[in-house]
Order: structure tokens, then C-alpha cells, then sequence
């Protein structure tokens, strides 16, 4: 979808487009679900894996797994899948961003002494690579905006394959949300002040899909009525012109 849509992910300031990998386990407790099992997070449930291209947060890759699936297994073909999906949308270099369980095998006892380390195959100073790492950390609020904002976390079905079917579908509406809100940014047409790089999805959803209107048919047409105390009425239409033809 976001190849049809001519989507373009954007790139760091240093040319890299970032493409952040990570695994986010959903809580599924109390419940009898095929493949629901303890993660490492202390609950049952989930354990998907998802992939975010651009600072926009764009989601191009997803699997979900079972809750007991260590991070590592399976990934190395997932992150080929993954780096093939992001070369139809870019021809940029990708910075590919992952936690430190896809690098270590197996965890024993918590150490008296922790150690951070940083691998990279860039020639970028090691601030630098530091601080893109840290920047890793922005894919946790795409993962709440899955979970939370679109309510996705307790899959609904009792059979896996269903339940992978709904996060495909996930997928879908997500980036079709995140599109809407980076569209929403272009003109300053929208409420607030406060300059954003990305709207956050629960917004998208709140003022630019919930809201009051009044729909009638005439003269063979369709007709939405927006009332004037509606301040997102302006992006509203301005969305509407963008994206009501695209085929």
C-alpha cells in the first residue's frame, strides 16, 4: 500500500533512513488462545515483531509470534523480508535499529556490573551512533499507538492464524491513519500551535474520524454537513480533496 501510494519515508539528517525492529509483546493474560504463552515480559500473551520505516514511524514489516519466542528466532529472515520491503519504497541507506536480544543468545543471571555496548558497520562517530540508538526508543510510542490508541492489543480470536489475519489487517489501518496525519501537517490548517513532526494516531482517529456530522442525499449526492464549531473542518476537507480520488 505504501508503494501504490508513492509513499517516501523520510531520511535523518544524516541521509540515513531509519528503519527500527523490535519486538513488543502483547498482554494476553487469562485467556486460552493458541499460541499464548509467557513472554519476557512476565505475562501471557504475544510476542510480535515490527518494523517502522522513516521518522514517520510508516509500519512495513509485522509477525506474529508465539509468546514464548525468543527475539532472535526467525529474525534474520524476517529482516531480509524486511530490508526488501524497504527498498521498494527508498534507495536511500538504511540505518536498521535493534535492541540488544537480537544480538545475544540466551540470558543466565543479572551481572554486578552491566555493560552497554553499541555495534554498527557505519563510519559515524560513536556520539553519533549513540544518540541514533537512543532514538530507537521512539518506536515504543508506535507500538502504544497499536496497542492502545487502535485497542489491537488482546487479539480477538482463539485461533493463531485469525489472529495473525487481524494484524495484517492492523497494518493496513495503521499506516492508512499515519498517512492521514502526516497529510494533516502539510498546511497550517489545523489546530495547535506546537510545530509536530508526526501526529500521534489517537488525534487522527479523535478529530479527524469521531466527530459529529450530518450526512444527507440530494439530488443523487451525497452530502456531509460539518458544523462551524468543528476546527478540524478545514483539514477535514482539505484530506478529503487529497485522498477521495486516488485509485
Amino acid at each position: 500500500m505504501l508503494r501504490e501510494m508513492h509513499i517516501e519515508p523520510t531520511a535523518l539528517d544524516n541521509g540515513f533512513v531509519p528503519v527500527d525492529i523490535d519486538v513488543t509483546p502483547f498482554d494476553n493474560s487469562k485467556s486460552n488462545k493458541e499460541g499464548v504463552s509467557r513472554t519476557y515480559k512476565g505475562f501471557d500473551g504475544y510476542a510480535p515483531i515490527m518494523a517502522y520505516i522513516g521518522t514517520e514511524g510508516y509500519l512495513v514489516n509485522l509477525e506474529l509470534r508465539i509468546g514464548k519466542q525468543h527475539c532472535q528466532k526467525e529474525t534474520p529472515d524476517f529482516l531480509r523480508e524486511t530490508i526488501e520491503l524497504c527498498r521498494q519504497l527508498t534507495e536511500k541507506p538504511l540505518l536498521i535499529r535493534l535492541d540488544s536480544g537480537n544480538d545475544f543468545g540466551q540470558y543466565f543471571i543479572v551481572p554486578d556490573i552491566e555493560l552497554g555496548t553499541y555495534r554498527t558497520n557505519t563510519s559515524l562517530p560513536d556520539e553519533t551512533v549513540i544518540d541514533l540508538y537512543h532514538a530507537h526508543g521512539e518506536s515504543e510510542q508506535y507500538h502504544s499507538e497499536i496497542k492502545t490508541d487502535m485497542d489491537v492489543e488482546r487479539l480477538p480470536s482463539g485461533k493463531f492464524e485469525s489472529n495473525k489475519l487481524v494484524l495484517e489487517l492492523t497494518m493496513i489501518a495503521y499506516n492508512i491513519l499515519r498517512i492521514i496525519g502526516q497529510e494533516s501537517l502539510k498546511k497550517k490548517d489545523a489546530p495547535g500551535r506546537k510545530k509536530i513532526h508526526r501526529r500521534r494516531i489517537r488525534t487522527v482517529i479523535s478529530n479527524l474520524m469521531q466527530f459529529a456530522g450530518h450526512l444527507t442525499e440530494h439530488a443523487g449526492r451525497l452530502v456531509l454537513s460539518i458544523g462551524r464549531s468543528n476546527r478540524w473542518r478545514f483539514t477535514f476537507k482539505r484530506l478529503y480533496d487529497s485522498f477521495a480520488f486516488i485509485t
